[in-house]
């Protein structure tokens, strides 16, 4: 077991020791009042968290009504991939304003990030994702000093900017997940037809598209939350013409995630029932498809390019962690994948980017890893690792880590569980991203209390967690060399919680702007990452780079380098020693200091190339003010 992995301190998590079913606490912003398109009602300050809604078991009193409704929506079936990208393609606006975003000196390494096997790969070498989540970035991008009190009188689009930059160049982070939509009541993207009802909000998310692009980072989107009912799947269900009508009024979303354990057993049964109705019911899905080929097909106002065609994204989740309750339907068993199957084939129509569910990556009832399930809740949530990523239409595999949410705050467990999974992954023969871990903090923000809560449970945890990874990608494991890469693809933690509003404090599972010990130990996974892939010499396949580019460092006193071509570098000799099957040759020529690009584009470029402002010469586009 790797130090400090699932033996932090233990630190009260907030409210005292939080079950799984328990919602996060958070203080909402206090925004001055503004026009209702513009005010964001607190929203960005109450992180969604994770439910083991499986943990209870629930009657079906007064259920009726709803139930049947529910299987008879599953007995309809699934339509077609070909019907549904038809359906979600055909009433789409017309285009949007030209570019007025220019070239970036770097802009021929932009590329998509592929699949090779087991890896990710971009220009023709694996891309491993040193990453992070910020969900709630598009309100944020939203939010400026004429509406709320804002963090140094700065726009959010200001503040996010930097955050990209300190990624990139302070951080070495490349990939940034979020929603592609909010899930705030006040500022909607989706109406009850699936069309956008805000413009703004959109044109905001161009802005984060473009940004990250400047910045170099990567972007997952995620199209759909299962949490929160506002601009989530229980909200998708409402809206449709083919749903039941609610009866029960749902209990209003709060801080966190919606919180099942405070209902009582027959209310928690009716929302189980309804929420299951979203992967099968034919309204629902129909206004997921359209939301869907809105998304993909819109061109970026700030730089032309159409979302489905952009390298900037890496990839789309089709819904944040998906969950259909078999205990109350079972014929969830059968709805989640199919509506998965059918869902990623649409996406996968329209874009040119990687198509993953979004799964914590429980493992199915039958699959004998199941017994590294953080419970035995797990095969109820209606996911089964192993037969929803072995699906045709699915790129990559996901799994989440929530020591705390799941009751898992100590021993082993944890690396068991991350272990299962990249064996998984390898079976499938597709590669596994950690796409959130992370670390309820005390819910006192005294700065004492807060600072136990990082050095004596957050940090030890993130530090765990990277020495895994980093394991893997070095090709070592707690018995043994590999030969063979391991199929993780790199972690991203939940969260950064970016600081915009003024007065606002990190929320429970926010690392905050001014968290630096646990940024250290980020900062040290992404640039061990980083110098691990740049002693790896690029293929030399068709269309790859032809080139072998290094760093000659910057003289004394001057703030950039330069890159030039050095073929003897990745001659014969260099290309033995760096050979990507040979995993302790790559560590050796890491540790050494090898570093090699397929191009000048790459070499140069800031924060992820080999200097953290570039090379001598380079100019890229200046961030807003």
């Amino acid at each position: 077991m790797y130090s400090g992995f699932g033996q932090a301190v233990a630190v009260p998590a907030p409210g005292g020791n939080r079950r799984a079913g328990s919602p996060s606490r958070a203080t909402p912003p206090q925004p001055r009042p503004s026009p209702p398109d513009v005010e964001l009602a607190g929203f960005g300050n109450a992180p969604p968290r994770r439910r083991a809604l499986g943990h209870t078991l629930v009657g079906a009193v007064g259920l009726t009504v709803l139930v049947l409704a529910t299987l008879s929506a599953f007995t309809g079936g699934v339509g077609s991939a070909v019907a549904a990208v038809g359906s979600a393609f055909g009433r789409l606006r017309g285009p949007r304003p030209p570019p007025v975003s220019g070239p970036l000196p770097w802009a021929d390494d932009e590329g998509f990030v592929t699949t090779a096997g087991t890896a990710f790969m971009h220009q023709c070498r694996p891309f491993y994702v040193s990453g992070f989540n910020a969900h709630d970035l598009l309100p944020k991008a939203m939010a400026d000093v004429r509406t709320h009190r804002m963090v140094s009188g700065r726009s959010g689009r200001a503040l996010i900017a930097s955050m990209f930059a300190n990624a990139t160049r302070s951080y070495g982070l490349n990939t940034v997940r979020l929603f592609a939509g909010t899930t705030d009541p006040a500022h909607r993207v989706l109406d009850g037809k699936g069309t956008y009802a805000n413009e703004d909000a959109l044109v905001a998310l161009d802005f984060i598209l473009d940004t990250a692009r400047a910045s170099g980072l990567k972007v997952i989107l995620s199209l759909l939350d299962n949490w929160k009912a506002g601009g989530g799947v229980d909200e998708v269900v409402d809206w449709s013409p083919t749903a039941p009508k609610r009866t029960h009024r749902r209990k209003k979303d709060g801080a966190g995630d919606f919180d099942g354990g405070a209902l009582s057993a027959s209310a928690r049964a009716y929302e189980a029932a309804r929420h299951a109705l979203f992967f099968s019911d034919p309204g629902s899905r129909d206004i997921y498809r359209r939301w869907a080929g809105i998304l993909l097909s819109r061109t970026n106002s700030l730089n032309g390019r159409r979302y489905g065609e952009d390298p900037t994204i890496l990839a789309w989740n089709l819904l944040n962690e998906p969950r259909c309750e078999t205990g109350v339907v079972p014929e969830c068993a059968a709805a989640l994948p199919a509506w998965v199957e059918e869902m990623a084939a649409l996406v996968k129509a329209g874009t040119r980017s990687l198509v993953t569910i979004g799964e914590e990556g429980f493992f199915g009832g039958a699959d004998p890893r199941n017994a590294s399930n953080p419970g035995d809740w797990g095969p109820g949530t209606g996911q089964d690792f192993g037969r929803d990523h072995g699906l045709g239409g699915v790129d990559f595999a996901t799994v989440h880590l929530w020591p705390d949410n799941w009751d898992k705050e100590t021993g082993s467990w944890g690396v068991d569980w991350l272990d299962a999974h990249a064996a998984a992954a390898a079976d499938l023969g597709k590669p596994v991203l950690l796409q959130e871990f992370g670390k309820a903090l005390p819910a006192s923000k005294t700065p004492g209390a807060w600072g136990r809560g990082v050095k004596g449970g957050r940090d030890p945890l993130f530090k765990g967690v990277y020495a895994w990874a980093t394991a893997q990608l070095e090709g070592v494991n707690t018995s043994a060399v590999r030969t063979a890469p391991s199929p993780l693809a790199g972690a991203a933690f939940w969260r950064w919680d970016v600081g915009v509003y003024a007065g606002v404090k990190p929320t429970d599972y926010g690392v905050g702007d001014g968290d630096s010990s646990t940024f250290a130990i980020v900062s040290a996974a992404g640039a061990r990452s980083a110098a691990l892939t740049a002693a790896l010499a690029p293929s030399r396949g068709e269309g790859c780079p032809a080139g072998c580019w290094v760093p000659v460092p910057a003289s004394a006193g001057k703030a950039k380098g330069a890159c030039v071509d050095s073929p003897a570098t990745c001659g014969l000799d260099g290309d033995a020693a760096l050979e990507a099957s040979d995993r302790r040759a790559v560590v050796a020529a890491a540790d050494a200091g090898v570093r090699v690009y397929g191009s000048r584009a790459a070499c140069c470029r800031p924060g992820l190339g080999a200097f953290v402002n570039g090379c001598k010469g380079d100019v890229g586009v200046p961030m807003p003010a």
